[in-house]
């Protein structure tokens, strides 16, 4: 009898319901996800899952090839390397030229967060310990140079409590500005201007690094005369995601938002995945999801931090790592995007921003202007100009289906572009990019969209109120 034909007894749905509380391996601002079992609940865990180690063996059950890239499946934590579009040919259109460049850019990437990090000293060396006794013994599924990986691997990260720029991190933004200043070679034809460029970051040490090795590609000889401003800790436009009460009560802090998620992580799809992964590392137990799932962030920050190969990077099949995949995407989906109105509503200010400058006239002001944010305030923004809509919402049904896809949509140093033609026909046009390929947003008929369209599809953003749409205490200088 193969796995994938098991069938699950009616009890399994309660299997999961320790799993999902409070997150100690969330990213920035997440509220509710997974946390680590208790000795007691593991003990509950491992005698429930007991019962379905025991419907198969190595001999029945069904083999998955080892994913040899993983890092396509690790969702906010995956390298822009893995999806960045490598042709530079400059975009033409006949009787159009470019005059306005607005690029909005999530930061290159970082180091782990301090509680990730703190979890996988603990979780991953006991790990790491069954694997290799089991190894011993004849049990798993590894081949030799991945046990000798393991041999030889020691948790090394450093605990970074501010989540820095790494040094690929570095050069993913260095690499990026290289191919925008071929793709859009008009706006670089003379030197730096601090009059023409403009350069502005979040207050987080990460965007400010960006900012500084992005120029470093754009002008590698003029990095010491350009300019760079970050904003303020209140800050509306690059970090508007944290300054939004309504939002953190009504969504984050909402345990219906993560309904979908709790569905998922319950479902026989989960367990089957689970139950694969911890044979091939001949476990005499079963993973539980957030150990499956930190066992991957670490493969990515390793990755990260170093560009080594990590041993963690070789135990999931692609098929388990798109279903650990989906999780994340679930969660993050409900938290950022289209089921909650306030998630891209708040975004108003950033979408008012770019509109703004891509109406005022091309010969006053800045020609291009370029901003460091972070993954919260990207994802709203992209779902207020209506990218990546589902037909319907994300749900343990649609892993295999779907167009929300955070590994590609919400990468370390994801971009979004915004390139303003001016065009003989006396009619302003926007061809817009996202991860450096373009896209047609609403109501427009192709990539490249006259800006009259784009101003009057989303000018419910041009007369916005942040603190009234969040419901924001008054403030004091207001």
């Amino acid at each position: 009898m193969h796995l994938s034909t098991l069938n699950f007894i009616p009890s399994f749905p309660f299997l999961f319901s320790f799993i999902l509380v409070v997150s100690c391996l969330g990213s920035e601002n997440d509220y509710h996800s997974e946390k680590h079992f208790s000795e007691r609940d593991r003990t509950f865990f491992d005698v429930l899952m007991d019962d379905y180690r025991k419907m198969f063996n190595g001999d029945t059950m069904v083999c998955h090839d080892i994913c040899e890239n993983p890092l396509r499946y690790a969702n906010t934590y995956t390298p822009y390397s893995v999806i960045a579009n490598l042709t530079t040919a400059p975009y033409e259109f006949e009787g159009c030229h470019p005059v306005k460049l607005w690029l909005l850019i999530r930061h290159g990437s970082r180091t782990m967060d301090s509680n990730t990090r703190q979890a996988s000293s603990k979780i991953l060396p006991r790990i790491r310990h069954h694997i290799l006794y089991s190894h011993m013994i004849g049990k798993g599924d590894l081949d030799e140079q991945t046990v000798e990986l393991f041999k030889n691997w020691t948790e090394n990260l450093p605990l970074d409590n501010q989540k820095s720029l790494t040094m690929i991190g570095e050069e993913e933004m260095y690499n990026l500005a290289v191919r925008t200043r071929e793709r859009h070679p008009h706006f670089f034809k003379s030197n730096y201007s601090e009059l023409q460029h403009e350069f502005r970051s979040s207050i987080k040490q990460r965007t400010k690094d960006s900012a500084i090795h992005f120029a470093r590609g754009l002008f590698p000889d003029e990095l010491y005369k350009v300019r760079f401003e970050s904003s303020k800790k209140d800050d509306q436009i690059l970090r508007f995601h944290t300054r939004c009460r309504q939002w953190v009560k009504s969504v984050e802090r909402n345990s219906s938002t993560y309904h979908q998620l709790d569905e998922f992580l319950s479902s026989p799809t989960m367990a089957e995945a689970l139950i694969r992964i911890s044979y091939r590392l001949g476990l005499n137990y079963t993973l539980d999801y957030s150990e499956a799932k930190l066992m991957l962030r670490y493969c990515a920050s390793q990755s990260a931090w170093d560009g080594h190969d990590s041993p963690w990077c070789h135990v999931f099949s692609d098929q388990e790592l798109k279903i650990i995949d989906h999780a994340d995407d679930i969660r993050r989906y409900y938290l950022h995007s289209y089921p909650h109105e306030i998630n891209y509503k708040q975004a108003c200010p950033l979408v008012r921003a770019m509109l703004k400058f891509l109406g005022t006239n091309p010969e006053d002001g800045f020609k291009s202007r370029f901003l460091f944010s972070h993954s919260g305030s990207m994802l709203k923004f992209i779902t207020a100009m209506g990218l990546f809509e589902e037909k319907s919402n994300l749900s343990e049904h649609n892993w295999q289906n779907k167009t929300w896809r955070g590994s590609f949509i919400d990468a370390f140093a994801s971009n979004y572009a915004a390139i303003l033609y001016k065009c003989s026909d006396n009619v302003d046009k926007v061809l817009t990019l996202y991860q450096e390929q373009p896209m047609i947003l609403r109501n427009c008929d192709s990539i490249l969209c006259p800006l009259a369209v784009i101003q009057d599809t989303y000018k419910a953003y041009m007369d916005c109120n942040f603190d009234k749409i969040c419901r924001n205490r008054k403030r004091k200088n207001d």
